[in-house]
């Protein structure tokens, strides 16, 4: 994959991570599973009022944009892990932060992966660029802050890091960390299995590894081959052809007709003279 399609591929998927967010967010009702029940319906309460102050179309848009961004932030704030420790039994809670990472990269994975290695690593590379970005946007912030030489950066930071430690129990560059690599890998699961889907060896992306030739003088288990034995040449000089040893004649024995090789004067079995 090219380094421009990378680029769209990634911008693709993070666009489909917003918009499942903003499912997650109002179908799910991700706010009331965090709050346990305690604001609910946010999703569609921010959704109706946009659409009266803003139209329909309008409103619709800027709704789905604004629930979007909620819900990619309150799945980037809340780790995987931290589900299983602290709410084992939310089926719901689950859903809402876990499918929004699913479909965003298996939809993304079954359109352009060719492959599961493909697939897998578009998990990696949305769930380290929201990592990147996240990161940046925080400490960023605070630099700024703390380049103007007043009490702001100090107040931002202690606020940041009461706010991730209350709710997650972790820092912020731990919550940001984990949220994005365990949602990168989840997804990155799920888009192996896009990519092995639509797996095809005879297509022209596909090129199959060729094997390793084989060192001069190597089969291939590392063994070193036999020389080939060459032809004994003439010892008379004469030209390139090969000298034939001839088998030994034999004769019989007149006494006991044991076979014998000529030129034998006693018989090696009677021992009579041949």
């Amino acid at each position: 994959m090219g380094f421009f399609k990378s680029c769209f591929v990634n911008c693709f998927t993070s666009c489909c991570l917003i918009f499942m967010s903003a499912i997650a967010f109002t179908v799910f009702d991700l706010g009331a599973a965090i709050t346990g029940g305690l604001f609910t319906n946010v999703g569609d309460a921010i959704a109706g009022g946009l659409k009266l102050a803003a139209g329909d179309q309008e409103g619709g848009l800027i709704s789905i944009l604004v629930n979007g961004f909620m819900g990619l932030f309150l799945i980037l704030l809340f780790p995987v892990h931290w589900l299983l420790i602290y709410r084992p039994g939310d089926a719901g809670y689950a859903l809402a932060l876990i499918i929004p990472w699913i479909l965003a990269i298996f939809i993304t994975a079954i359109i352009f992966s060719r492959s599961a290695k493909e697939g897998f690593y578009t998990g990696l590379w949305v769930g380290g660029g929201f990592m990147i970005i996240g990161l940046i946007m925080i400490y960023g912030l605070t630099a700024l802050l703390a380049q103007s030489g007043g009490p702001e950066a100090a107040i931002f930071t202690g606020v940041i890091n009461g706010f991730y430690i209350g709710l997650t129990d972790l820092p912020p560059f731990l919550a940001i960390f984990l949220s994005c690599l365990e949602g990168g890998l989840i997804g990155g699961a799920f888009g192996a299995l896009a990519g092995a889907i639509r797996f095809k060896p005879g297509q022209e992306e596909y090129k199959p590894k060729k094997p390793k030739k084989a060192k001069k003088g190597k089969n291939a288990f590392g063994s070193t081959k036999p020389a080939p034995q060459q032809p004994v040449t003439s010892a008379y000089g004469l030209g390139s052809s090969t000298q034939q040893t001839s088998a030994p004649s034999l004769k019989v024995c007149p006494n006991c007709g044991t076979p014998v090789e000529d030129g034998t004067v006693f018989c090696t079995n009677c021992g009579n003279r041949v």
